[in-house]
């Protein structure tokens, strides 16, 4: 399967459920993927910015939820 930057994130979102914040690195990412970590950085430039991704994630399914919560109430 194509490695993409979705891919790399959801990968990363598991990994950091299982390992925690200190314990996530790009190359368990990597495993979890079946890829070298090498090629994780085409894609990601670190462990950083996969962070800040699965940050964005989580805030806007947040966001999302939210919104549609406060579309779903009555106008009153």
């Amino acid at each position: 399967m194509k490695l993409t930057k979705d891919r790399i994130v959801d990968a990363g979102m598991a990994v950091f459920a299982e390992v925690g914040y200190q314990n996530l690195s790009m190359r368990q990412v990597a495993d979890r993927l079946d890829a070298h970590a090498g090629s994780l950085y085409y894609h990601v430039r670190g462990k950083d910015e996969l962070l800040a991704l699965m940050a964005d994630r989580v805030c806007r399914r947040a966001y999302d939820a939210g919104t549609r919560a406060l579309t779903a109430l009555p106008p009153t």
